[in-house]
């Protein structure tokens, strides 16, 4: 949580622009979770929830 708190404080979205990989796409392993565990609901992206899969 330390580095994504990083990466979305060192986001400026005035001149953010595509493919700068300041934040993480889908197709890096960026941690997703389900409603269940209220973190980020990007499942369209990922598989399944890191957290429910890891038996959480």
């Amino acid at each position: 949580m330390h580095t994504y708190r990083a990466m979305v404080e060192a986001f400026d979205p005035a001149t953010a622009k595509a493919g700068t990989d300041v934040l993480p796409g889908p197709e890096d392993a960026a941690m997703a979770s389900c409603v269940r565990h209220r973190v980020l609901d990007a499942l369209p992206y990922w598989a399944g929830c890191v957290f429910c899969t890891a038996g959480v």
